[in-house]
């Protein structure tokens, strides 16, 4: 999906949303990112969250190891939606 297609299908975000969006990109630059990519993979998974997709991408996976590896040893897909039998939620880390 588009950009724009998802900025046009994305509902208003509560403050929740809003703030996991921003843990969202800063996680994600820090995973190697640029903040354009980032930004953009954000409102694609909050449009994920909205639609109730089941899928995941690696780029919010607690197994995902710097320089785009896996400890689980499962091909990386930073930003492709997926259903991997090996994906474990990256919980926030606290500042």
């Amino acid at each position: 999906m588009r950009q724009a297609a998802i900025n046009a299908a994305l509902l208003p975000l509560t403050e929740a949303q809003t703030t996991r969006m921003g843990i969202r990109i800063a996680m994600f630059s820090k995973r190697g990112l640029s903040q354009f990519h980032a930004e953009a993979l954000a409102d694609r998974l909050a449009y994920r969250d909205q639609d109730l997709d089941s899928r995941r991408v690696c780029a919010e996976c607690g197994n995902y190891i710097h320089e785009f590896k896996c400890a689980k040893r499962q091909p990386v897909l930073m930003d492709t939606l997926q259903h991997c039998p090996a994906f474990a939620w990256q919980l926030p880390t606290k500042k």
